[in-house]
């Protein structure tokens, strides 16, 4: 049916490249969360990504040649991803670092959080992904890592693990109208799953509601685009104090560094997109600057480029192989 479409996805095969485009086609892939090296680069390398855009989750299934991950401390200040990234590895896994710890990861579910340190070094593996914005789950401190390992946190997993890869198998036919049920479903069984650590158990002490956070950052979203967000609207749309509201952004450094932040992601996604042909001072200006110096400044303290060197990044990265790359960075930048 018309008015029902398909659920966006996007799909790469190395295998209808040229061999020398194996290995490009799978580093476009996750760039926009991994560095990536391969472990045997003279050898042909093959991947291949079927991947799945629902409202609020991206999910994927991969497979691909041995590889080492890296997300370093520096990248991870460059690219601004406050995500959490969900795994099932179906063949393969990786040893390595995750903050500095040694893990191994073999058919487990695992959790990782992408504001945090990753070093690793996969076999030739196949694994389903999902990405969630932070504030989708119960704290904003998760595991880094396997998930719980004790016997109601193996079975409600082994759960989980079991409903990723029954909904690989469905997503290929499913209409857009299912992703609010999926959605829903999926959040629930994944919250289910998260034991709590002791991180998470100190968050919970803050007087942090995630079900309003994420209210307040979906209403910053809409006035980034439709006005400029300030803290006296925002707290009155909420019906909350504005200490309240203050409370709430206390983790991100304050409603005005939170807005900043958003304000710059989105100029970052316009400028890095080859198909956004607006000039870059138009492209500040729709984003909420209204000096170019004082964005241009801004900009590269946050990224450690000028938003010219982040445009010619962008068309860089597009033209080196035919690849649909910029599908996947925007939908996991555009996650809330």
């Amino acid at each position: 049916m018309t008015d029902d479409p398909p659920i966006p996805s996007l799909q790469v095969d190395s295998r209808l490249l040229p061999p020398e485009l194996g290995y490009e086609s799978w580093r476009q892939m996750v760039a926009p969360i991994f560095d990536v090296t391969p472990v045997a680069p003279e050898a042909a390398f093959r991947c291949r990504l079927s991947a799945f855009h629902l409202d609020e989750l991206v999910i994927g299934a991969t497979e691909f040649d041995a590889t080492r991950f890296s997300r370093s401390r520096r990248r991870i200040r460059a690219d601004g991803l406050d995500h959490v990234m969900i795994q099932i590895y179906t063949s393969g896994g990786y040893v390595g670092e995750l903050d500095r710890q040694t893990v191994e990861v073999q058919g487990q579910v695992a959790c990782l959080d992408l504001t945090r340190e990753i070093e690793t070094t996969s076999t030739a593996s196949s694994n389903i992904t999902m990405i969630v914005p932070r504030d989708m789950l119960p704290s904003r401190a998760l595991p880094h890592g396997p998930m719980a390992n004790d016997d109601a946190g193996a079975v409600v997993g082994g759960l989980f693990a079991d409903h990723l890869v029954s909904l690989m198998r469905r997503l290929p036919s499913m209409r857009a109208s299912s992703s609010r049920y999926v959605v829903d479903a999926t959040l629930a069984l994944l919250r289910a799953s998260l034991a709590p650590t002791a991180d998470a158990l100190e968050a919970a002490a803050e007087p942090v509601h995630d079900s309003l956070l994420l209210r307040a950052r979906r209403l910053i979203e809409a006035e980034l685009v439709a006005g400029d967000p300030n803290a006296e609207r925002l707290a009155a749309t909420l019906r909350i104090s504005r200490s309240t509201l203050y409370r709430l952004f206390e983790p991100f450094g304050g409603v005005a560094a939170y807005v900043m932040e958003r304000r710059l992601v989105r100029a970052r996604a316009a400028l890095r997109d080859a198909g956004d042909v607006r000039r870059i001072g138009d492209i500040a200006t729709a984003c909420g600057f209204t000096d170019a110096s004082h964005f241009s400044r801004a900009f590269r303290r946050r990224f450690g480029v000028t938003p010219v060197e982040a445009r010619r990044e962008g068309i860089v990265d597009l033209a080196a192989v035919p690849v649909e790359r910029a599908d996947l960075g925007t939908w996991i930048h555009t996650l809330i």
